[in-house]
C-alpha cells in the first residue's frame, strides 16, 4: 500500500518544512541538523514508495498524482544536494513546504477527468523524468528568486534588531543570484527536452499536439521561461528584476501542469 506510505512522507515533509522555518527565524546548527535529517529520512521513506510503485508495480491513485510526487521527489533529492554546494541551507524553508504541498496533492482523491493514461506507457517515462528534472531546478531557481527579494528587501528596508537577524541568516544576494542563474540555465534546456521527448511521444501514438489547456498553458510558460533566460543571457539582466521573473515563471509552470492536467 503506497497511500499510508505517501502520507507518512508528507508527515516528515512537513516536520522538516516547520524545523526549517525554526532555522530560518531563530538559527542554530542544532536546527539545521534536525531539518536536514527529517528531510532526508522523507526523502528515504519516498524512494521506499517509489520502489513499491515500480518494481512491485503496487499502483494507487492516477497518473498524474505519481508525476507530482516524483516532483517532490526531484526537489528533495536536488536539494539534500545543493544545499551544501551552495551554503544556502535556510533555503529549504521555501523547498521543503513545497515538497509538502506536491505530496499531499498526490495524497487527495482526484475524480476520473484527471487521469492520463498515456503516462503510463514506458517510453514516456523519458518525457517524465525530464520535465521533472527541469521543474526541479527551476524550483530551486524559484526558490532563490524568492529569498533574494526577501533579502534585498530586509536591506532596503530600516534597519531593526530583528531584521538584522534575519538578513544575517540569508545567504549574500551574490550567492543567491548565482543560484537563481546556475538553476535557469540547466533547468530550462532540461524541461525543453521534456516538452521535445512530450510532442514526439504524442505524435508517435498518431493523436498529435492538439491544442487543449495544458498545451496552451505549457507553450506559455515555455516562452515566459525563453524570455527570463534570453534577459539574463544577453541583457545582462541580474539581481532583483531576474529573481522576481524567476518567482513568477515557477506559479506559471506549477499552475500549468498541475492545474491543466487536474482540469483534464
Amino acid at each position: 500500500m503506497t497511500l499510508p506510505l505517501l502520507i507518512a512522507v508528507a508527515a516528515a515533509y512537513l516536520g522538516a518544512s516547520l524545523l526549517y522555518l525554526r532555522l530560518f527565524l531563530a538559527g542554530g546548527e542544532a536546527g539545521e541538523a534536525a531539518a536536514r535529517r527529517t528531510l532526508a529520512a522523507g526523502f528515504l521513506l519516498h524512494t521506499a514508495s517509489f520502489v513499491l510503485l515500480h518494481v512491485w508495480a503496487v499502483r494507487e491513485g492516477i497518473a498524474v498524482q505519481e508525476s507530482v510526487s516524483f516532483m517532490a521527489y526531484a526537489i528533495v533529492g536536488l536539494w539534500l544536494v545543493f544545499q551544501h554546494r551552495w551554503r544556502a541551507k535556510v533555503l529549504g524553508a521555501v523547498l521543503a513546504p513545497l515538497a509538502f504541498l506536491l505530496v499531499f496533492y498526490a495524497t487527495l482523491p482526484l475524480g476520473p477527468g484527471a487521469s492520463d493514461t498515456g503516462l503510463r506507457s514506458f517510453w514516456s517515462h523519458f518525457h517524465i523524468l525530464l520535465s521533472i528534472g527541469g521543474f526541479a531546478f527551476l524550483a530551486v531557481a524559484f526558490a532563490a528568486g524568492l529569498t533574494y527579494l526577501l533579502q534585498d528587501r530586509k536591506l532596503k528596508g530600516r534597519k531593526t534588531e530583528s531584521i538584522e537577524q534575519v538578513v544575517f541568516r540569508l545567504p549574500s544576494l551574490e550567492v543567491l543570484d548565482r543560484m537563481n542563474s546556475f538553476c535557469l540555465l540547466y533547468g530550462f534546456p532540461i524541461l525543453t527536452l521534456g516538452m521535445i521527448m512530450g510532442g514526439l511521444w504524442e505524435w508517435a501514438l498518431g493523436s498529435g499536439w492538439g491544442w487543449d489547456l495544458k498545451i496552451q498553458l505549457s507553450i506559455a510558460t515555455w516562452v515566459f521561461y525563453l524570455i527570463v533566460l534570453l534577459a539574463r543571457l544577453v541583457g545582462h539582466q541580474r539581481g532583483r528584476r531576474v529573481a522576481l521573473l524567476s518567482v513568477v515563471g515557477f506559479v506559471m509552470l506549477a499552475s500549468s501542469y498541475i492545474g491543466g492536467r487536474a482540469l483534464g
